[in-house]
């Protein structure tokens, strides 16, 4: 496979997840990473160092002139997601947003006037799980009507994530910051379930909690921990009929199963767990394994998950993009205005917990 090593760059501008998976796999995928920002100049030389990552900086303007750097991955915290993107996209460069989109949806609408000021630039959010084969092979089985008239919807991650109170203090822990569980991860279902429905939510309700109330920062200074390691969100799907969902999250759960999707209608129920792709139709004796070829194989060093896969396939559609000036490739991919319609979703979600608990109509 090729490295990427002509053609369009890509800078990333962090230097946790972009560095842990995006380098990787963005490279098995073909393309160039060409520079990177980390928080001081000292950091970001020794993360470019030891990943092999030829301009590194910690001036974010400095990245953004680089003229062999096309596209920007902005791994940042939500915080400051909206000022890097406005000032890519003003620098002519293509953006790739981390989620969730913005700290609310006041930000999340700014970034889309932004992206609407540049319409000749790619303007994505990184919800790459819409490039897993399986998820791609679920939508289609649901436009098909596999399930028939939609029943109801459920979708789970659990993990052990925040469990240890020794864990440091970050802005992870910070709602100020954008931190928390529902935007970390419930961002990337609802954005899911919306996509593969085809539907959007018409009202949501919600209850958040927060275990571990006291943490430890870097310097040892204990500091209250004000973002959510749990949510449990009710969920109701407009279009025909009243499709109701709910989703679970927890990041305190030891030995936490796998993710989870079920979605259940009048002629069946398709089901995603443990990387399978599962299927039963009325009266069937038994689920049938629909899962697809995972279509890639990950670098080694990188963790095998869905957001790895997903990853390394939507560096591959960026690369055709980039190198081949073809948008079809892209066409799953999540927009800036998804990202806003997210975003009012965990801004509603957040709400509802805010006040008991109540259905918030959207």
């Amino acid at each position: 496979m090729s490295s990427g090593a002509e053609g369009p760059g890509v800078g990333i501008v962090g230097t946790g997840w972009g560095v842990r998976t995006q380098v990787p796999a963005f490279r098995a995928a073909g393309l160039r990473v060409a520079g990177i920002w980390g928080h001081g100049e000292a950091k970001a030389r020794r993360v470019a160092a030891e990943h092999g990552i030829p301009f590194a900086t910690g001036e974010v303007e400095a990245l953004l002139a680089r003229p062999e750097i096309a596209l920007v991955s902005v791994t940042t915290p939500p915080a400051t997601h909206l000022p890097i993107a406005e000032a890519a996209l003003a620098m002519g460069k293509h953006v790739l947003c981390e989620k969730p989109t913005a700290l609310d949806a006041g930000e999340a609408e700014a970034l889309l006037r932004a992206s609407a000021a540049h319409p000749d630039r790619l303007a994505l959010i990184d919800h790459e799980l819409r490039f897993v084969p399986a998820f791609g092979r679920l939508r289609s089985l649901l436009a098909d009507g596999y399930v028939g008239e939609l029943y109801h919807v459920e979708a789970s991650h659990l993990s052990g994530g925040r469990l240890d109170p020794a864990q440091r203090w970050d802005w992870w822990s910070d709602r100020a910051q954008g931190g928390g569980y529902l935007g970390a991860l419930g961002s990337h279902y609802l954005d899911l379930l919306t996509w593969l429905l085809g539907r959007p939510v018409s009202a949501v309700r919600a209850a958040l909690a927060t275990f571990v109330p006291e943490r430890r920062d870097a310097d040892g200074t204990p500091r209250p921990v004000t973002a959510d390691e749990y949510a449990l969100v009710g969920l109701r799907f407009g279009g025909e009929g009243r499709v109701p969902g709910c989703l679970h999250l927890s990041a305190a759960v030891a030995a936490a199963p796998p993710h989870r999707l079920l979605i259940a209608g009048s002629e069946g129920a398709l089901r995603y767990e443990g990387r399978r792709l599962l299927g039963r139709k009325l009266g069937a004796p038994a689920e049938e394994d629909l899962t697809p070829a995972a279509g890639a194989e990950l670098p080694d060093g990188l963790r095998d998950n869905d957001w790895s896969l997903g990853t390394v396939h939507l560096g591959r559609a960026l690369r055709t993009f980039l190198t081949e000036d073809r948008i079809e490739p892209l066409a799953r991919a999540a927009t800036f205005a998804d990202g806003l319609a997210t975003q009012r979703l965990l801004d509603a979600a957040r709400a509802s917990a805010d006040e008991g608990g109540g259905w918030k109509e959207l």
